[in-house]
């Protein structure tokens, strides 16, 4: 008798069996970091025991994948459980950049099931995660550091010189003003945000091969127009049904689909207005204040000419200084009430290639470790919510 499991079976075992002992759990971690290639690795997870249980405990349990079950036949939760667990770690422009061996080992698995389904399944993944100074943006500080320091001897040399007493006194007093503001500098190369994420993922068509392409939205479709819309409008209705039931005030918006994924702008502020007024009487929904994050105000452009009375806000940002508008928009509103947007891979782990990618994905991963709260076979508190039900 033939006891062979399938590769769905013994992923679907995998989730069901994450190891209750914190060292144990560990072991499973750093399996998930060899499938990596170390030019993609998201930021190290804690190792002490302690540590694990704590992020588990106070992040965990929050990381929720939303769908939509009336979209298509095969979103089912069966096949979304099989979707969010069989991620690859890195997907840019449909290479698969990761160790397949190891993957396997950690997972049971060797590439995305994404395109296996008879129709696109779409899958928003939200996690609640510290977020960090990247290692560049810790460079900016350093740097800022070394400025101070240079002020720091040119006024020693200054009190050296001096011979009045008054002078010295003030000169000192400046000395211990930079002296505090290195300290604050320095510490502020530890700190963290907690921050709450919602990674949507939009069709990719950044490359021929993408089933995004070839089977799900071909050009060759003569209803693919509507199609890519719907879409849209199901991105959309997913952000607002996230912040709706996590009582969040706040959205900040990107483009998620307009850059490489070569997506219509059209697409987007369409689907945008559909979900609007799918909202418009839902209690609780006129209080949210939409943001826009990107270097370029196009897109708010068109969403303000397509949408009438709409508000949202344009925020001009730097990928290579995230933290820093992360940082502001947390001494503006309650960071606790906000949900942050990011553009997501339909086929990768949420932070796709990290430190080597820059698009909103990559610049989101470097920053966090949202990586690990993502992946049932080492997260067994997430939740999976079908929108039809909200």
């Amino acid at each position: 008798m033939d006891n062979q499991i399938t590769e769905r079976e013994l992923v679907m075992q995998i989730c069901n069996s994450v190891p209750k002992e914190t060292e144990e759990l560990h072991t499973v971690i750093k399996k998930f970091e060899a499938a990596y290639s170390p030019k993609h690795l998201p930021p190290p997870f804690p190792v002490k025991n302690e540590e694990i249980e704590m992020m588990f405990k106070k992040y965990g349990g929050d990381t929720t994948y939303y769908f939509c079950s009336s979209d298509n036949p095969s979103t089912t939760l069966e096949n979304v459980k099989y979707l969010s667990a069989t991620r690859e770690p890195t997907n840019i422009s449909f290479g698969q950049r990761y160790n397949k061996n190891e993957l396997a080992e950690f997972g049971g698995y060797q590439k995305s099931s994404y395109g296996d389904a008879i129709h696109s399944i779409y899958v928003a993944c939200f996690v609640h995660t510290p977020f960090f100074r990247s290692e560049e943006e810790k460079d900016f500080v350093l740097r800022d550091v070394c400025g101070v320091k240079v002020k720091i001897a040119s006024l020693d040399e200054l009190i050296q010189k001096s011979e009045d007493a008054t002078a010295i006194e003030t000169l000192s007093a400046s000395k211990n003003v930079l002296a505090a503001e290195i300290l604050k500098m320095n510490e502020s190369l530890f700190q963290h945000i907690d921050v709450k994420i919602l990674n949507v993922p939009a069709p990719a068509f950044d490359a021929h091969y993408q089933y995004d392409n070839l089977k799900f939205f071909p050009k060759n479709d003569p209803l693919r127009n509507d199609k890519l819309i719907e879409r849209f409008t199901l991105i959309f209705r997913s952000i607002f049904a996230c912040a709706l039931r996590e009582n969040l005030t706040e959205i900040y918006l990107v483009g998620f689909g307009l850059g490489h994924f070569d997506n219509s702008r059209d697409h987007y502020v369409q689907g945008l207005q559909n979900a609007l007024q799918f909202f418009a009487n839902w209690e609780g929904f006129q209080n949210i204040g939409l943001h826009f994050l990107d270097y370029s105000e196009a897109t708010v452009h068109a969403i303000r000419a397509k949408i009438e009375g709409i508000k949202i806000e344009y925020i001009k940002t730097n990928y290579r200084c995230l933290f820093s508008t992360i940082e502001k928009i947390s001494q503006t509103f309650d960071i606790s009430k906000v949900l942050l947007v990011n553009a997501w891979d339909p086929l990768s782990v949420v932070g796709n290639g990290n430190s080597c990618d820059n698009s909103w994905d990559g610049q989101y991963g470097r920053r966090t470790l949202m990586q690990y709260f993502s992946m049932p076979q080492i997260n067994d508190k997430i939740r999976y919510i079908d929108i039809d039900d909200f």
